[in-house]
């Protein structure tokens, strides 16, 4: 029987149990006396025991959905984009109240060596999204839950290569806010640096 069809049943039979017990409450003699004072405490005990099966099947039929599902419901982003436009970022991004994840600023590194990855604008903007991609499904979120995006660029020049290679791990209708500045030089004589800002699912 699945839980919640066990916290029905318990529930009705309990009900059942405490009809039967105050439809027979009606003393008739000195043993009917001594049975009206024992069948409150009898109701009580009946309902009780109704509750505690009801909860305990209404906890189970809880832990039993999958987590993921669970997950799946806790979507507190909004990204408003106008119609036709092309840009690649929503003006303005709502978020319900809730848990967030910040990362740092992160840069084109292989993670397993270390080491900058070699290539042009492109190749280190893959780079950057993989590892952030990485770090957003350890802690159950996806791009989708992306709010805020903030670029740095050793070369302002290459904004547009570099949009290029970001835009493909977004969902079109569902960009966030984005900021790209250029600063000259960044650590690892890296090209690019992202770091980000999104909500946590529950």
């Amino acid at each position: 029987m699945s839980p919640i069809l066990t916290s029905v049943f318990a529930g009705a039979t309990g009900a059942a149990a405490m009809h039967f017990l105050m439809t027979r409450s009606s003393p008739t003699s000195s043993r009917g006396g001594e049975r009206s004072r024992l069948l409150p405490l009898a109701i009580r005990g009946m309902f009780c025991i109704a509750t505690i099966c009801m909860l305990s099947a209404f906890i189970t039929a809880r832990s039993s959905e999958p987590t993921e599902a669970r997950k799946l419901t806790s979507k507190r982003v909004t990204h408003y984009k106008p119609a036709g436009s092309t840009a690649p970022y929503s003006p303005i991004v709502r978020v319900e109240s809730g848990p967030m994840l910040y990362t740092a600023g992160i840069l084109p590194l292989d993670p397993t060596t270390h080491e900058l990855v070699p290539g042009g604008i492109k190749e280190q903007t893959k780079a950057v999204m993989e590892n952030l991609g990485k770090l957003l499904a350890e802690r159950g979120s996806n791009w989708d839950d992306v709010i805020e995006v903030e670029v740095l660029l050793d070369d302002l020049d290459n904004w547009g290569d570099f949009t290029k290679a970001y835009l493909p791990f977004f969902n079109p209708q569902k960009l966030p806010a984005r900021i790209v500045m250029g600063l000259g030089k960044l650590p690892f004589d890296a090209k690019v640096q992202i770091k980000l800002k999104a909500a946590a699912r529950e």
